[in-house]
């Protein structure tokens, strides 16, 4: 495992007044480490029943079944009521959520994205908790990922053996991966341009209207202009209020430097309680409302074709991500680009 590079990046401080447009960027600095710290990491990881596998195709990767930590516990928890969020401190990253397969299975089948990732794109996990998703990505060949978790704990504990157990017996010296480590809130997390993610994988991070708000921002922060987020969540999170369509309509109202989002359903899961989505996010050149499939705009005739002068416009298009047009009227204009037929 020689030749593999960690980076570290202590978070800013968090943040919950509304100005994360704000937040200071932070390039995180480099250290090389060695079969010694891998093997410090790999102490870490448990044995016996609590070695748990996820086999996605042909990749199959280690985790845990985590112990408590007392320390990202509720003051009034015990044995038998264990919360898995609590506010302001700790936010499930000791568990495997239900969408964290899902994103591993569409990741290890999306060619185009792993080309991305493999030929130099860096990748960004966020609220990876144990990292699956980010440890998947890895393995098919990442150059450069980032775990990002609200606990540092959560990292020392899970995150790193994890990434350990399952580089360390496989890494042979061609693939020589960057990987970095954050933690903190993520109102308090920003990079410098030049760093932005051309990835970013999320699992659950959804699941009510605060992270749904907080994460729609993030990916207006760091996401880079040709980037592509993609992120699991249930229809609806009984009790919290986030899910699916909250996340679709902060996405939606929220802005960056590159536009506004647009977004697409990639997937949709059935599950025994509650269906699960893996949405397909990224800039539009054009602000975005209204969706745009095959049939294109309601009211338009048959013989109706775009002609659009935006890449990622035409990108959006191709993809069934949704849009917004005005209305038809034999033309559509938008803040950036002309359609007309």
């Amino acid at each position: 495992m020689s030749g593999f590079l960690f980076q570290f990046h202590e978070p800013c401080a968090s943040s919950d007044s509304g100005t994360e447009e704000n937040v200071v960027a932070i390039a995180p600095d480099a250290e090389a480490v060695d079969e010694r710290v891998a093997a410090e990491w790999l102490k870490r990881f448990p044995s016996g029943d609590r070695v748990m596998r996820l086999e996605v195709d042909n990749v199959v990767i280690l985790y845990q079944r985590a112990s408590p930590v007392p320390a990202l516990e509720a003051p009034e928890s015990n044995q038998k009521d264990r919360r898995d969020i609590v506010a302001g401190k700790y936010y499930g990253g000791l568990k495997v959520w239900s969408c964290t397969q899902d994103i591993v299975q569409y990741y290890a089948k999306n060619d185009e994205i792993k080309q991305k990732a493999n030929n130099g794109g860096r990748l960004l996990e966020i609220g990876c908790g144990q990292g699956l998703p980010g440890i998947a990505a890895i393995l098919l060949g990442a150059q450069h990922v980032t775990f990002h978790d609200f606990n540092l704990e959560v990292l020392e504990l899970c995150t790193k053996p994890n990434l350990a157990a399952n580089v360390a017996p496989r890494m042979l010296g061609a693939h020589v991966p960057t990987v970095s480590f954050c933690f903190g809130d993520w109102s308090s997390f920003n990079v410098p341009d030049a760093l932005k993610y051309d990835i970013i994988l999320g699992s659950d991070v959804t699941f009510d209207l605060v992270t749904c708000r907080k994460v729609a921002k993030l990916l207006s922060r760091v996401m880079s202009k040709d980037g592509v987020a993609i992120i699991g969540t249930k229809e609806y999170y009984f009790g919290t209020n986030g899910g699916h369509q909250e996340f679709r309509d902060a996405l939606l109202s929220c802005k960056s430097t590159f536009g506004g989002f647009a977004v697409g359903i990639a997937e949709k899961k059935a599950g025994n309680e509650m269906s699960r989505v893996i949405l397909r996010i990224c800039f539009s050149d054009c602000y975005v409302l209204l969706c745009l499939h095959a049939h294109l705009f309601a009211g338009a005739p048959p013989s109706f074709k775009p002609h659009v002068c935006s890449s990622n416009f035409h990108k959006c298009c191709q993809q069934g991500l949704d849009v917004l047009p005005l209305r038809f009227i034999g033309s559509f204009v938008f803040r950036n680009c002309r359609i007309s037929c």
